[in-house]
């Protein structure tokens, strides 16, 4: 289904002339080797630009014959390679291997360009003929070539581009059609493919996928075959599940353009998620990117509103591209797994549909806010942040958390356990946050509860519930109140009730809320006279909460009940702060 998926998307991505034709590929090009008609090397040229910061030179991407999948074997490219190939030298391999390398590089392009006569295919076979590769750095020194760009040739592994004349290979027609006369040739056994369901050539092995967070830079496989464990039949390799060289080629091309677009890529934890939908509508995969990573306080509102009139069924506009709430839309979550990779999800709906659980998730995450934010709407990583320690050296949070996680928002699904346990423990274990990040856990802890259990729907409401009877909620409330009192008889003081009860008495209330109400008649009694109308609200507050308790206290409470507490303490102390006009 993923491969089929991709295959369809290939097709209408090469109908628009944004992806490569079989036997072509985009890959990463450093410097150019420029030869005359002699195949003399004259000049080494920088293919590198700068990367969107403007800061950092990068390889470019130019469109060359597909590479061949090697690892440790030797096996040549044509017209684009390392160092190893082109110069038959470098600093990290063997001499002997060099060499060797070298002459496969100079025996595939004889090969390739025998029946071209064409001047440039003869200042290639020349340079192969020609090149010194004994003395080859030293050479370069000579035409002006400097430190930096020989080690990044040598020692970095740069690509290399031949380049008759200063101009690239593939500017000339006829070392083109070479190319593609020798591609379209295939000695590969012929069956049925799983994806066409035509009889065509059986690809052996498939071309790797780049751009995946955590993957090999070479590229990661996402079919193989690599022990006979995983063989069967006494098939090899890519028969174990035949896929034709034009589906495989295909699949793997939509995908690296996919990974290759940042408006088609989301990233959590170690999975990296792309989307895509059946007509290839760009303004489909920006609002969904936007939705998953934007943080921009600015365009929240207008992002929301597209949101909430896609999920009702409505055509919008996004970016100046029309969007079909019915349209198919596609997302895919890949993580890496040794030399493969995983499909941590593969989700398939209409974009309509994908609209409504990411609405209901948000309005599961609605809660009071701080008068200070401007939006109540919280990226997926500002979230996956709070279940990690901010002071360990790996920030990011485990990989199985921020899949799941994900999967959950997108199919409506419950939020996974681990979330909920991960925001309490950095609650129990960090005191001093800002109201910003408090704030996200408090709306994470209301959003896991009123999803998973039902039955704390009506009790966590967005803002302040003084009507419910729920008693780790009111405790929650409570402890607030308390925590008020004290404040305002000790103003500055150095540690409040929080920083030494907190934990407690949302665990053990029974045991610690006497003490906690009986240091709060103490407080009051020191500030009756000064400021007798707080004194008088505040002990009707706690005798409402506690009138609500028929019998005694709790002697323990569950972890839901806990974050209960959490949300009563939350909303209760974003009521104290809450202008009188908005009360």
């Amino acid at each position: 289904m993923v491969i089929q998926s991709l295959v369809n998307l290939y097709e209408i991505l090469a109908q628009k002339d944004k992806v490569d034709r079989p036997g072509w590929a985009k890959l990463k090009a450093s410097y150019g080797l420029s030869i005359d008609e002699n195949g003399r090397l004259t000049n080494i040229i920088s293919l590198k630009t700068t990367d969107k910061s403007g800061k950092k030179e990068i390889a470019s991407n130019i469109s060359l014959p597909m590479p061949v999948k090697r690892s440790v074997n030797i096996a040549a490219n044509f017209l684009c390679d390392t160092a190893s190939y082109l110069f038959g030298s470098g600093r990290k391999g063997k001499p002997e291997r060099n060499r060797q390398c070298f002459e496969a590089s100079k025996a595939l392009h004889q090969k390739l360009l025998a029946d071209d006569n064409s001047a440039a295919a003869k200042a290639i076979l020349n340079y192969y003929e020609n090149v010194d590769i004994d003395n080859i750095e030293n050479y370069l020194s000579t035409i002006g070539c400097n430190e930096n760009v020989i080690t990044d040739i040598f020692k970095n592994g740069a690509n290399l581009v031949l380049m008759p004349f200063g101009k690239l290979a593939t500017d000339y027609s006829d070392i083109c059609d070479s190319w593609n006369s020798y591609y379209s040739v295939s000695e590969a056994e012929k069956g049925i493919c799983l994806v066409t369901g035509k009889y065509l050539p059986i690809s052996r092995l498939h071309p790797v996928i780049k751009g995946v967070r955590g993957g090999q830079s070479m590229g990661t496989s996402l079919v193989s075959f690599n022990a006979p464990a995983f063989e069967s039949f006494g098939k090899s390799q890519g028969q174990n599940s035949p896929v034709s060289e034009y589906a495989s080629f295909a699949y793997t091309t939509a995908l690296n353009y996919l990974l290759s677009e940042s408006n088609y890529v989301n990233y959590f934890g170690d999975t990296t998620v792309v989307c895509w939908t059946q007509d290839d509508n760009e303004g489909c995969q920006e609002l969904f990117s936007d939705i998953l990573g934007d943080d921009d306080e600015l365009k929240q509102d207008d992002l929301w509103k597209a949101v909430r009139k896609i999920s009702a069924g409505q055509s919008i506009e996004w970016n100046s591209i029309p969007i079909d709430p019915d349209v198919k839309f596609y997302i895919l979550g890949l993580s890496p797994n040794a030399a493969r990779l995983s499909v941590r999800f593969f989700l398939v709906n209409t974009f309509g549909n994908f609209m409504k659980n990411i609405v209901q998730h948000e309005e599961n995450m609605q809660i009071v806010i701080p008068d200070f934010l401007k939006s109540s709407h919280f990226p997926v990583w500002k979230i996956l942040r709070e279940t990690v320690n901010q002071n360990s050296k790996n920030k990011s949070a485990k990989p199985q958390l921020a899949g799941s996680y994900i999967y959950s928002i997108l199919t409506g699904a419950k939020y996974p356990a681990t979330l909920y346990n991960n925001i309490m423990i950095r609650i129990k274990a960090e005191r001093d946050v800002n109201a910003e990040r408090s704030t996200i856990r408090a709306s994470v802890i209301k959003s896991y509860l009123v999803r998973n259990y039902p039955e704390y729907k009506e009790v966590l409401t967005v803002a302040l519930n003084t009507e419910t009877k729920n008693e780790a909620y009111n405790l929650g409330r409570l402890f607030a109140i308390l925590e008020e009192i004290q404040s305002t008889a000790n103003p500055g003081i150095n540690a409040t009730i929080k920083d030494r009860y907190f934990s407690s008495a949302s665990s053990t209330p029974a045991a610690i809320f006497p003490f906690l109400v009986d240091l709060a008649q103490k407080h009051i009694k020191k500030i009756r006279v000064s400021n007798p109308g707080f004194c008088v609200a505040k002990q009707k507050e706690v005798g409402e909460i506690l009138s609500k308790f028929e019998e005694n206290l709790p002697a323990r409470m569950t972890m839901q009940e806990k974050g209960a507490f959490q949300i009563g303490y939350y909303h209760q102390t974003q009521y104290r702060y809450t202008k009188k006009e908005d009360k």
